[in-house]
C-alpha cells in the first residue's frame, strides 16, 4: 500500500519551497510548471512509491511571467481567460483555475519563474552530475524537442531522452502509467550501474 505524502518546507539559499515527500529509497525530483501544482503528479507518485522511490515535487517554467502585475492581470481577466488560453489542452484546467483563483496563489506561482530569470539568462550553469531521464511529447505546445534533446550536452552523469507521440504538455496527467513505467525502468538501470 502506498505511503501517504508528507508536506515539508525545504530552504535552499534564500528560497523556501513547499514539497511533498512520499515513499522510501532513492529520491526522485518531480518538477511541474505553471499553472500546475504538485497535484500534476498525483497518478504517477503512487507507482514510484510502490517501486521504492522517494519523490520531492516542485518546478519552474517560462520567462513570459516576468511582467509583475501585467502577467497576473492578463491571466486572470475575464474569469481567467488568459490562463485558459495559455493552458488549453490541460486535462484538469478547471482545477488549475480554481487553485490559481485563491488570493495570492497566482502571484506565488509566477514568482517561482521571476526568482530565476537572471540566472537563466546570464548565469553559467554547471554540468548536471545527477543521472537524468528527459521525457518530451510531440504534442507539447510549450517546449520544443531540441530543448530536451540538447539537455544531454549539459550532463556529466547518465542521460536518456525519450520522445512520446500523441500526448501534450502534461504527460503525468495524460499518460501516468507510461511515465511511471519509463521512470521506474530508468531508476532500475541506474541502480544496476551503481
Amino acid at each position: 500500500m502506498a505511503q501517504p505524502s508528507q508536506q515539508r518546507q525545504v530552504k535552499t539559499g534564500e528560497v523556501e519551497l513547499n514539497v511533498r515527500v512520499s515513499g522510501e529509497g532513492p529520491a526522485v525530483l518531480l518538477l511541474h510548471g505553471f499553472p500546475d501544482s504538485g497535484d500534476l503528479w498525483r497518478d504517477v507518485t503512487p507507482q514510484y512509491a510502490h517501486a521504492g522511490l522517494e519523490q520531492k515535487r516542485k518546478g519552474l517554467y517560462t520567462i513570459l511571467w516576468q511582467f509583475r502585475g501585467l502577467a497576473e492581470a492578463w491571466l486572470s481577466r475575464n474569469n481567467f481567460a488568459g490562463m485558459r488560453s495559455f493552458a488549453r489542452g490541460h486535462p484538469d484546467l478547471d482545477a488549475c483555475v480554481r487553485a490559481m483563483s485563491r488570493p495570492g496563489r497566482l502571484t506565488a506561482g509566477l514568482n517561482w519563474y521571476r526568482a530565476n530569470l537572471v540566472q537563466v539568462l546570464f548565469g553559467k550553469w554547471p554540468a548536471c552530475q545527477v543521472p537524468t531521464l528527459g521525457i518530451w511529447s510531440s504534442g507539447d505546445p510549450h517546449l520544443v524537442e531540441g530543448q530536451m534533446r540538447q539537455s544531454g550536452r549539459r550532463m556529466t552523469a547518465a542521460w536518456n531522452y525519450v520522445r512520446i507521440d500523441d500526448a501534450g504538455h502534461w504527460l503525468p496527467l495524460e499518460q501516468p502509467q507510461r511515465i511511471a513505467a519509463l521512470a521506474v525502468d530508468w531508476f532500475d538501470k541506474q541502480e544496476t550501474r551503481a
